[in-house]
């Protein structure tokens, strides 16, 4: 379940980034794409962030569980490092102008996240585990 979450919401992130994150009074709409070309190059580590985590359950899928316990922490960290905002933005003041791509930008990331508590915790409650 938890590398399906992770699978999945690297997915929807990185379609999310092309997605309108601002939609005001619908004539006005701005996506994490014209943010990154227009505003600033940090946007441009949301899709390279859910690239990433896509790349490394690719190359995880049959590594010991150690290994994939090191690579669900990062999910966690990289989760939590988009989740965090997009959380702030839709519960904001001004969450009437999150668009449909903000909403899926911070479910992809709580996906992530969440894959990732869920990984930890499936490989060390597996039988015959010994993580030491």
């Amino acid at each position: 379940v938890g590398e399906k979450a992770v699978v999945y919401g690297a997915m929807a992130g990185f379609v999310s980034f092309f997605l309108p994150w601002i939609s005001f009074l619908g004539t006005v709409s701005a996506s994490g794409l014209r943010a990154a070309i227009e505003a600033s190059w940090v946007f441009w580590l949301h899709p390279l962030s859910m690239v990433t985590c896509f790349l490394m359950f690719s190359f995880n899928k049959d590594a010991e569980s150690k290994k994939r316990i090191l690579a669900a922490r990062w999910y966690i960290v990289i989760g939590t490092l988009w989740f965090g905002p997009g959380v702030a933005a839709v519960c904001n003041v001004f969450s009437g102008v999150v668009g449909f791509g903000g909403y899926l930008a911070t479910a992809s990331a709580g996906a992530i996240l969440l894959g990732g508590v869920l990984q930890i915790s499936e490989r060390l409650n597996a039988p015959g585990s010994q993580i030491i």
